[in-house]
């Protein structure tokens, strides 16, 4: 009965000691500090031999939703992602354990066998991680907050289900596994399909809500420059009242001047006009108005198409309200209020942009590394979701949020297909 309890707690031991090592490796931020997991593998462990020893039957399904609750805190990571990267592990680890399940037998199913199948497994993962972790990351990133989450928690369910029949009658499972198999596959495939089109609805209506929200600014935009153009008959005829009133030579120099203020007034709605993404036309038109009822100078200008990105309307209107909303408020208090905007597509990347550019004298350099992560912010806590919903938008997108601090200033370039 000791050993029995020996090699239960080593096994769970090292199976916990693989999980954690693995989901710090794919989930922890750079800042992350080691002790917590550590405090946290020990209790845990301690719990899971426990478990293992009084309720084992249902031992896998309280260890590891206690490991998946206390790792989304520790970790400061969403539920799903956690959720996500564990169904991951569990599908990785038993590819990486079954060609070796014949080295167990090879020590005739004894206890060195199970450590030489565990160790193995952990050196395995060990070195996959030290190779393809980076790429891990990114998937992980980039599939996290899909309808994959869904099936993952659906195959928990089917698992668990499975688990009560079997433990009530074994032989329901083992005479009828092709069509429980069956079944499993069917009900996934259909949830899959009924979830992807949920998604679709979902940002069909998010893109109608965008549309109706900066369909005003647009027709604003639109009716001002109508507007002006009618004023272009007036301004011709004081132009020709300068011509006759004056000698050419001051009629020169005053014709000059007064083009250059018609120049200076019309050219925000000149640029707006120039862009051809409906959204981030009445994005700069609404933040230009914000900006002159703030006193902040708001120049923007716009390097090439942005119509054939792939990113979506409302998330386009995330990403830039986000970037504005951060810099105008960066500089209301500065005595030289200055917001600069670049967009358009970038041929070095191959990928469109945004940049923003604004003064911020009073940053700490250490702070740039977490620009970007989720609950951080420079204005306090219960804040720090602006910037973490930008850069989990763009990394769907293939892309990344940069982070540039020289002379004082801050510059924010987003990428994005």
């Amino acid at each position: 009965m000791t050993m029995d309890i020996f090699e239960t707690a080593f096994g769970t031991v090292i199976e916990g000691a693989t999980f954690v090592y693995v989901m710090h490796k794919l989930l922890s931020r750079p800042q992350q500090k080691k002790m917590p997991l550590i405090i946290f593998f020990i209790l845990w462990s301690v719990s899971n031999v426990l478990v293992n020893v009084n309720i084992s039957g249902y031992a896998p399904f309280i260890n590891f939703s206690i490991a998946i609750f206390a790792l989304t805190y520790l970790l400061n990571q969403p539920f799903f992602k956690v959720f996500f990267t564990f169904m991951m592990f569990t599908l990785s680890i038993l590819l990486i354990q079954m060609p070796l399940i014949p080295i167990y037998h090879l020590f005739g199913d004894t206890f060195l066998g199970l450590v030489v199948v565990l160790i193995l497994a952990l050196m395995i993962c060990a070195l996959l991680l030290r190779r393809y972790g980076d790429w891990m990351r990114l998937q992980i990133e980039k599939y996290e907050n899909k309808h994959f989450n869904y099936l993952a928690i659906n195959l928990l369910i089917f698992s668990l289900i499975f688990k009560i029949i079997y433990d009530f009658d074994e032989k329901i499972l083992t005479d009828n596994y092709v069509f429980f198999a069956f079944m499993m596959v069917l009900m996934l495939g259909t949830h899959y399909f009924i979830y992807k089109e949920i998604a679709h609805i979902s940002e069909r209506n998010k893109l109608l809500e965008v549309q109706d929200q900066f369909r005003l600014p647009l027709e604003q935009a639109i009716e001002s420059i109508k507007t002006k153009q009618h004023e272009y008959k007036n301004h011709m005829t004081s132009i020709l009242g300068l011509l006759k009133t004056n000698t050419p030579e001051d009629a020169t120099w005053q014709i000059q001047g007064f083009l250059n203020d018609i120049k200076s007034f019309d050219s925000i709605e000149d640029e707006i006009i120039s862009v051809d993404r409906d959204v981030v036309k009445a994005i700069i038109y609404m933040k230009h108005t914000e900006a002159e009822s703030r006193n902040i100078i708001f120049d923007f200008s716009c390097e090439g198409a942005l119509k054939n990105a792939k990113i979506l309307d409302y998330e386009l209107s995330v990403v830039l309200n986000n970037l504005i909303n951060n810099a105008f408020k960066a500089v209301m208090d500065l005595p030289e209020a200055k917001v600069a905007l670049e967009m358009g597509f970038d041929e070095r990347s191959g990928k469109y942009f945004f940049q923003i550019k604004n003064a911020a004298p009073s940053l700490e350099l250490a702070s740039l590394s977490t620009f970007g992560e989720r609950g951080f912010s420079t204005k306090g806590d219960g804040r720090g979701y602006g910037l973490y919903n930008v850069r989990r938008i763009v990394k769907k997108y293939s892309g990344n949020l940069d982070v540039f601090y020289e002379n004082k200033e801050i510059r924010i370039k987003v990428l994005f297909t």
